[in-house]
């Protein structure tokens, strides 16, 4: 029987104000390596968490017009695939029509034994952000799933009664669980999407993945044995003001501001929250430079996003977590900071997770062939002894309308 990626997990349990600025052109491109290396193409300043690597050939991706011309004067061949990616997403967007399977649906894999796998839940809408939610969309689907289903999971409420980001805002999480209002002493499990905020289909596999678990908790028992025996946490919009300064900027979809919203005070704006994590901070596979997509922050969590994760985390017992992101079809595990210590543990649970997948799976050097440091994923493990992973969903930030729905199962049928 095929089993769900983010279900799998659960099984090693038993509008803002808008500072002015530029927005870039961005580019889809492929960088050729020519015997270069990628740790050559970080050096040049690049940010190369999510795309394409084809070991020893070439990199592609989505970047914005100043990261390739930094790549080009450091020597490295480029061609480019697509001269305005946001421009051709609107262009297309606008001809398709949204996706929905049902179950037993040939073209999206086949169901499982109790025919659900397959089926969109009947309760899963589309944003009005290009398919994907508007910030208030989302919380507006929390809500609608508390009123559908208050037997199963919590009325959102905010990870840090004390803690807001720059811009003021909470993040939210909710509990899934047969007693959803009480904390109850069984495992616990951890979701996070969106500490990138130009990656909205991970918010959307979220709520998928959500709608599923509730729709789906009385018709199948192996699914009622995991809720009723687990407590499952989901913190779905980890970064809101970067997520919302791509809304205000792009409100048909296309953002692709990356970072939080931090004032660097040098006319540069944002951090990268997932640099910012304390193990092992700073030490190469991120930027001491505020105007770089990696820039780590000035200290060790430093951002309060980051310090609402991290009071959170320390204050639950989560044996494991899925930081989600997109995107390459990736499934990346620790160590991000080095490529020489083996974790063997993670490669046993990622082969398992993989098997039936076409997802890569590995750590970032493995994966990418290239290094990351102040990672949620490594500081979870490396201070916290948790088994933490990153699947990298989809193809691309800002996939069309169309391609959502196959993004979305993508979690559940590997």
């Amino acid at each position: 029987m095929k089993k769900p990626l983010l279900l799998l997990a659960l099984f090693t349990l038993a509008q803002s104000r808008l500072p002015a600025q530029t927005r870039e052109t961005i580019l889809y491109a492929r960088i050729w390596l020519d015997g270069k290396s990628m740790l050559d193409l970080e050096n040049a300043g690049l940010e190369m968490d999510h795309g394409f690597y084809e070991p020893g050939q070439s990199f592609r991706s989505e970047f914005a017009a100043s990261e390739l011309s930094r790549v080009k004067t450091a020597g490295f061949r480029i061609d480019t695939l697509e001269a305005d990616v946001v421009a051709k997403y609107l262009r297309e967007n606008a001809t398709m029509k949204p996706k929905r399977s049902m179950a037993g649906d040939r073209n999206t894999g086949p169901c499982d034994e109790y025919g659900t796998a397959s089926a969109t839940p009947a309760n899963y809408t589309y944003g009005s952000m290009g398919g994907y939610y508007t910030y208030q969309e989302f919380l507006n689907v929390l809500d609608d799933m508390r009123a559908k289903f208050p037997h199963l999971i919590s009325a959102r409420q905010v990870v840090s009664p004390t803690i807001l980001t720059h811009e003021g805002r909470p993040q939210w999480f909710v509990r899934i669980s047969d007693q959803p209002d009480s904390d109850e002493a069984e495992p616990e499990a951890l979701y996070t999407a969106l500490h990138h905020a130009r990656e909205p289909n991970s918010l959307t596999h979220l709520i998928y993945f959500m709608w599923h678990l509730l729709e789906n908790y009385e018709n199948d028992p192996e699914l009622r044995y995991l809720v009723n025996n687990t407590e499952l946490y989901f913190i779905p919009c980890l970064n809101p003001d970067g997520y919302i300064y791509n809304q205000t900027t792009n409100p048909d979809g296309g953002g692709f501001w990356r970072k939080n919203r931090r004032d660097n005070g040098d006319g540069t704006f944002g951090v990268d929250l997932n640099r910012n994590y304390s193990y092992n901070w700073g030490i190469g596979g991120s930027s001491g430079s505020p105007s770089s997509e990696t820039y780590r922050g000035p200290a060790p969590f430093s951002e309060p996003e980051t310090q609402m994760a991290k009071a959170f985390i320390e204050a639950h017992e989560f044996e494991i977590a899925l930081n989600c992101h997109t995107s390459g079809n990736k499934l990346v595990h620790p160590w991000g900071y080095t490529n020489s210590v083996p974790t063997p543990d993670f490669t046993t649970l990622a082969d398992w997770f993989t098997r039936e997948s076409n997802y890569a799976s590995g750590s970032c050097w493995q994966t990418l062939g290239y290094l990351a440091n102040g990672t949620s994923d490594d500081w979870m493990y490396g201070e916290k002894n948790k088994f933490a992973f990153t699947p990298e969903t989809g193809s691309g930030f800002w996939p069309g309308i169309n391609s959502i729905d196959d993004n979305n199962k993508s979690m559940l049928l590997t």
